[in-house]
């Protein structure tokens, strides 16, 4: 979803330089700014009028994506749905869509609109685009979920690849695609290589966007989750609560998760026979 976001930052910056001060500094905020922050510039910026039709859509699918990020996905789809209206040839707001129906747990409604998605922006961009790359990788986490281990597995290497030749493989976005090819690997019981991806992952993650990132998180959350496979519970407990703290102070308790770091956290403690602390 960050990726999505930063195509339309250039759009928006656009529309900023052509605003009065005061109204210019409430753009950058909602392009540049995270979280409710994110949320409370865009939704000024959309109320105020100034802009209508495509220029609209964008505004909607940018706040959507915030809403995505925060777990509020009625919300985001609610906005895609504005954006849609508006414009139903964007290249961003299948994607989004997408991803909100898969965090939903619809998965039909997500592989159909992963798919649109995908089709919309190789017709555009390319088969090498970053984009492309992004419906890629979500669309394979998608099929892991679902069991589909092969198919997956030959979507995220198309991902990884794009993303190697495009952005280096010490960028943070290609140190992401390696931590999901992580956690099919251990699906399919390849912990060691899995362990690999994660610890090389963990390394570009730290250096690049510091040790308190909610995606050093994921990658501490997924090793933890092998760790606790292979029995090494000391390991997997000290990672998951060093997970688990990084997403609360970034997303606050109610975020979906922090409940499914915790709810992990249960499962480790009763793979341990701890069924007191598991409660």
């Amino acid at each position: 979803m960050v990726r999505q976001i930063h195509i339309l930052v250039f759009f928006i910056i656009g529309l900023a330089i052509q605003a009065e001060t005061a109204s210019a500094d409430i753009v950058q905020d909602c392009v540049k700014s995270t979280g409710k922050v994110k949320i409370q510039a865009c939704t000024r910026v959309i109320k105020s009028g100034r802009w209508k039709g495509k220029n609209l859509a964008k505004l909607y699918i940018i706040r959507a994506n915030t809403f995505n990020k925060l777990g509020q996905t009625d919300k985001a789809l609610a906005d895609y749905g504005k954006a849609l209206k508006l414009d139903d040839k964007s290249v961003h707001v299948f994607s989004g869509l997408a991803y909100a129906h898969h965090a939903k747990g619809e998965y039909n409604k997500a592989e159909q609109l992963y798919l649109k998605s995908l089709s919309v922006r190789t017709k555009k961009y390319g088969e090498q685009h970053r984009l492309v790359a992004s419906d890629l990788n979500n669309l394979a986490e998608l099929l892991r979920k679902q069991g589909r281990f092969k198919d997956a597995l030959k979507l995220h290497k198309r991902a990884l690849a794009i993303r190697a030749r495009k952005l280096g493989k010490n960028h943070p976005v290609y140190a992401s695609n390696l931590s999901n090819l992580a956690v099919l690997l251990s699906d399919l019981e390849q912990y060691s290589d899995a362990e690999a991806l994660l610890k090389q992952a963990l390394t570009i993650q730290e250096q690049r966007l510091g040790r308190e990132h909610p995606s050093v998180a994921r990658s501490l959350h997924n090793l933890a989750e092998i760790y606790r496979e292979l029995a090494r519970f000391g390991e997997a407990e000290s990672l998951s609560n060093r997970a688990l703290e990084i997403w609360r102070r970034s997303f606050g308790e109610n975020h979906p998760e922090v409940a499914k770091a915790l709810g992990n956290l249960a499962d480790l403690y009763k793979a341990q026979g701890l069924y007191a602390k598991a409660e």
